[in-house]
């Protein structure tokens, strides 16, 4: 899947390309695509600087998640990055703190790596990847933060300073990358 200003375009191992447009009506001057994830359920989540959009392959059609009219779902609107981890749960990162996204009821839960919902540079989540089944791994503004799924604690591994840490990854021995 890729994702461009204004559609999803999808590659099949057969090298067959489809585009499919997102409306009009869901894409406006403020709301750019930012960040894409295809979830187990056939669902691509569209992250953008407005909100959440899912296009649902089964339903072919798109439709907004978490938009103007749904104000405190996310901790923040502005979606920064996407990732879906090993139990199919959505975690969407924002301007100003974490989200989780519960794929069978769409319940929302909010996580600041800050510690407050005040809007500070480790609330800036930039990347998410995951060590393991336990361990979310951020890159913010900070510099790399773990969220315990178990204890639901952060942890600050890395304080990037003056080099902003972009991007995180961990490998399959667990070695965290930023």
């Amino acid at each position: 899947w890729i994702l461009t200003d204004r559609s999803l375009v999808r590659i099949s191992p057969d090298q067959s390309i489809v585009n499919y447009p997102i409306p009009d009506s869901l894409i406006s001057a403020n709301w750019n695509p930012t960040s894409i994830a295809a979830d187990m359920s056939r669902n691509i989540w569209i992250g953008t600087t407005g909100g959440l959009l899912l296009y649902s392959m089964q339903q072919n059609m798109f439709k907004i998640i978490v938009g103007e009219s749904t104000q405190g779902l996310l901790s923040n609107h502005e979606v920064q990055c996407l990732f879906i981890d090993t139990e199919n749960i959505l975690w969407v990162g924002t301007q100003n703190g974490l989200n989780r996204v519960d794929p069978v009821d769409y319940s929302f839960y909010q996580y600041f790596p800050g510690g407050t919902s005040v809007f500070q540079p480790a609330n800036i989540v930039v990347d998410i990847s995951a060590s393991g089944n336990d361990q979310i791994i951020l890159a913010t503004g900070a510099g790399i933060e773990i969220l315990d799924k178990t204890t639901l604690q952060f942890r600050n591994i890395y304080l990037a300073g003056t080099n902003r840490v972009n991007s995180v990854s961990a490998d399959q021995y667990g070695i965290i990358w930023g």
